[in-house]
Formats: C-alpha cells, sequence, structure tokens
C-alpha cells in the first residue's frame, strides 16, 4: 500500500513541477518570441537581449508578422531589416538625457 502511495506522490510533484515550469514559461516572452522566430524568418531577437527578456513593442502592420520597436531592461530597439546586425539600439540610461526622446519613434533617439 505505501509503494501506491509513494507513486501517487511522485506523480502529484512531477505534474506540479511540470505546471510550475509552465507557468514561469509563459509568464516570460520566451513563448511570444519563440514563436515569432519560427514563424517569421526575418525576425532576430537582438544579440544585447535574449528571448526571456526582450518584447516587442510594435509590430509590423503589413503582411510580415516582425517586430518594427521592442525594448528589454537595458535597451530601445528599432528593426531595419538590413545588413548583419539589423536593428538599432539606445541605451534605456542614454536616452533619458535626449530631448523629446520617444522609444517609437528612432529619429528621435540620440545617436
Amino acid at each position: 500500500m505505501q509503494v501506491k502511495g509513494t507513486a501517487t506522490l511522485t506523480t502529484v510533484g512531477v505534474l506540479l513541477a511540470l505546471a510550475a515550469g509552465a507557468l514561469v514559461a509563459l509568464s516570460t516572452n520566451v513563448v511570444s518570441n519563440t514563436w515569432l522566430l519560427i514563424t517569421e524568418p526575418s525576425n532576430v531577437i537582438p544579440r544585447e537581449s535574449s528571448l526571456w527578456t526582450f518584447t516587442p513593442t510594435v509590430m509590423n502592420s503589413g503582411s510580415g508578422d516582425w517586430w518594427l520597436y521592442g525594448e528589454d531592461d537595458e535597451n530601445y530597439y528599432y528593426f531595419t531589416g538590413s545588413g548583419d546586425r539589423p536593428y538599432i539600439a539606445a541605451s534605456k540610461v542614454d536616452s533619458r538625457g535626449c530631448a523629446g526622446f520617444d522609444s517609437k519613434d528612432f529619429q528621435t533617439w540620440c545617436r
């Protein structure tokens, strides 16, 4: 009888661990960022960022599904779509000193 109880407790523990892992993954950007990378070949996650921290803030409204603007804890990003590094990054700390700065208008970013 104890063996059955131990097996049940082990199963419950595994299920709880899986549920906790799923909750953590769903509460971060990793799932949505992975989906963007799979479904749209032109999407990139900036080198300075990660699947866990990058957040697209403005998406392309045309036929493609890629981000135009994004951010993480350290930087703002604008997707140019060309070159080895197809985006422009602006430090959030440095951007505080830019007159007229708008995180969703790269032309206002200090460079």
